[in-house]
C-alpha cells in the first residue's frame, strides 16, 4: 500500500469489522522505518449534537487529503435499519471512507454516503460500529 507522499506500508490484515456496514478497519506497518504517522483519537461513545461543527477528510474527485466543514443535521438517521450521523460535510466519490472529526480532534464517524434527494444528505457511520467490532 502507498499513501499520497509514496510511503509504502505493509497489509497485516483486518483487525475490526463490520459486514452490516462493509468497513474494515486494517493494520498497516511501514516498510520504511523511518516512516511515522499520527494517530486520531477515537470518540466511540461520542454522539454530536444537532448543530455541531464537524470535519470530514478524504480524496473527493481526485484531490488528494482534503479537509472539509460541516454541521451535524440528524444526530441519528436510520437508513435502510442502519444508523448514520447525517451531516452537512461534502461526501463525494473518493472522500467516503475518510474520517469525520468532532471539534476536540476526535473520530467520530466514517464518511460513507450520499443520497441525492432534493438536497444531498451525507451520512457518515456512528464510529461505536467499528469500534466494538470484532
Amino acid at each position: 500500500i502507498t499513501d499520497y507522499y509514496d510511503n509504502e506500508y505493509i497489509l497485516d490484515g483486518a483487525i475490526r469489522k463490520n459486514e452490516l456496514y462493509d468497513v474494515a478497519v486494517l493494520k498497516v506497518r511501514p516498510a520504511n522505518t523511518k516512516t511515522t504517522h499520527g494517530v486520531l483519537d477515537v470518540a466511540a461513545g461520542y454522539i454530536p449534537a444537532v448543530g455541531e461543527k464537524v470535519y470530514g477528510m478524504g480524496s473527493p474527485a481526485g484531490y488528494s487529503c482534503t479537509f472539509s466543514e460541516g454541521l451535524v443535521t440528524m444526530s441519528v438517521r436510520t437508513v435502510d435499519g442502519i444508523d448514520f450521523i447525517n451531516t452537512s460535510v461534502p461526501i463525494t466519490g473518493g472522500s467516503s471512507g475518510g474520517p469525520l472529526i468532532n471539534k476536540y480532534g476526535q473520530a467520530i464517524g466514517i464518511n460513507s454516503r450520499v443520497i441525492n434527494v432534493a438536497v444531498n444528505s451525507n451520512l457518515a457511520m456512528p464510529i461505536r460500529y467499528i469500534s466494538y467490532a470484532k
